[in-house]
């Protein structure tokens, strides 16, 4: 069982090193970026292979071969790939960066040694992320998975995260308690490492210090690190989308597309709310489009990724309406109706209490989700740099996503106050990451502006 748990955390790690190795994204050349990128990459091949062993019905038992084809695929192609777009060596990180991301990583493996002590039975991570991990592995192979469902809070959630702990489970050689959090922790191991990253692209070496230490330093960073929810997950998918989009703006590459795409199509796979952020961030694209009369990209090589998270919406929304799951907040959780019936039935008492929280966790000088206020902030008195071309989609991506979280508390079937109390704070948080990438994207076109 020893051999088969290595194998286990070992495997995301080579598939998603062999992705970046097709990207040409080499460790020696952007050592932060690439560690930043390899685990959720890889754990995302995994999550794949191993939802393709589902629908195949292959038993528990052989799952630990799934992303062997995947991982020997991944390597052939990268061997074969030509070297044309070869990334420019990234500037040598500096000591002050250095010792911060060693604080971030003492600081993981102590949030580590924690949650490895804690079992996984109380909560959402167990209620419904564990437990369907549980109705992978148990209730697949008697047919067993669709009424299963039924005891889950949210039976539509996408099964990145789910898939991921069935791994664990399988490798365990049945379900245990404490290990199945381990590949969903290290994600949040990642969001400080991707922040970093992308900060450091745009604002050096000591912005993207001080940008690792305040994620690591959040309150809501120690709950990622040390449960298996998949609001870090969302986070993380989401600032790598950005940055890749960032950097391809500035240097069209076929590294920063794919990566875009994976950024994507991970957030996607981990929860319903990324749906609704990348909805905004095409309608904002689209408007740029149509405002500054840019023509459509051709479908070409350069724009031939977006298949990657639009196949993966297609094949979870085929999923979830092949076994009849749906969402709770549409018709399903509460007997007054969904959340558009709710929420004009409940406009005129909720509206003001739900602005009031919204203004506290935006304002909170103790919290980091004051970085959600700048956008806001930015299209008042900064707009040429907010509405750039490379910065329009995400500026409208960040306020559009706060404005409407907020709204769907609106129309919740709640209690309000329970579900601003036990969500609102976790949820914003999964925006946070990208709005720090955000901000020092502003702040150089800013700089570069001269104002």
């Amino acid at each position: 069982m020893t051999l088969q748990l290595a194998w286990a955390l070992l495997a995301p790690l080579a598939l998603g090193a062999a992705f970046l190795r097709i990207c040409r994204v080499r460790l020696r050349d952007d050592p932060l970026s690439w560690f930043a990128w390899a685990w959720p990459c890889g754990c995302f091949l995994l999550a794949a292979s191993l939802w393709i062993a589902v629908v195949l019905s292959v038993p528990a038992s052989a799952w630990f071969v799934m992303p062997m084809p995947a991982l020997a695929a991944l390597w052939f192609a990268a061997r074969r790939a030509v070297d044309v777009e070869a990334s420019p060596a990234a500037p040598r990180i500096t000591w002050p960066l250095r010792i911060a991301l060693a604080f971030v990583v003492v600081l993981f493996c102590a949030h580590f040694a924690k949650a490895s002590g804690l079992p996984c039975l109380l909560g959402d991570e167990a209620n419904l992320w564990a437990t369907k991990a549980k109705s992978l592995l148990l209730d697949w192979p008697r047919g067993e998975f669709a009424a299963a469902q039924q005891f889950t809070p949210h039976p539509d959630y996408p099964l990145l995260n789910p898939l991921l702990q069935a791994w664990i489970y399988a490798a365990c050689d049945g379900v245990v308690h404490f290990e199945s959090r381990w590949l969903v922790m290290l994600c949040g191991l990642c969001v400080p490492l991707a922040v970093a990253a992308g900060v450091r692209r745009c604002a050096g070496d000591g912005w993207a210090a001080a940008a690792a230490l305040a994620i690591a330093l959040e309150p809501e960073w120690l709950h990622m690190t040390t449960a298996a929810y998949a609001d870090g997950m969302v986070g993380l998918g989401l600032v790598i989308g950005l940055d890749a989009w960032l950097r391809e703006h500035d240097t069209p590459r076929r590294a920063h597309r794919a990566m875009a795409a994976m950024g994507c199509a991970f957030a996607l796979w981990s929860k319903n709310e990324a749906l609704l952020y990348l909805a905004i961030a095409c309608a904002a694209f689209a408007a740029a489009v149509v405002i500054r009369r840019r023509a459509l990209p051709r479908v070409d090589a350069r724009v031939a990724w977006i298949a990657l998270p639009l196949a993966l919406f297609a094949c979870q929304f085929a999923w979830n309406r092949w076994f009849g799951l749906s969402n709770d907040l549409f018709g399903k959780g509460g007997k007054g109706g969904s959340v558009p019936e709710l929420f004009m039935a409940q406009f005129a008492d909720r509206m003001i209490p739900v602005l009031d929280a919204m203004a506290s966790a935006l304002c909170d000088p103790k919290r980091l989700h004051f970085a959600l206020a700048l956008p806001f902030l930015a299209l008042l008195f900064l707009r040429r740099a907010a509405l750039s071309r490379a910065l329009f989609a995400p500026t409208l991506m960040l306020v559009g996503a706060v404005v409407v979280l907020h709204l769907i508390y609106v129309g919740s079937y709640l209690v309000l106050s329970f579900h601003l109390a036990t969500s609102q704070l976790r949820v914003l948080f999964q925006l946070v990451p990208a709005a720090l990438v955000w901000t020092a994207a502003t702040a150089r076109v800013v700089r570069e502006g001269g104002r």
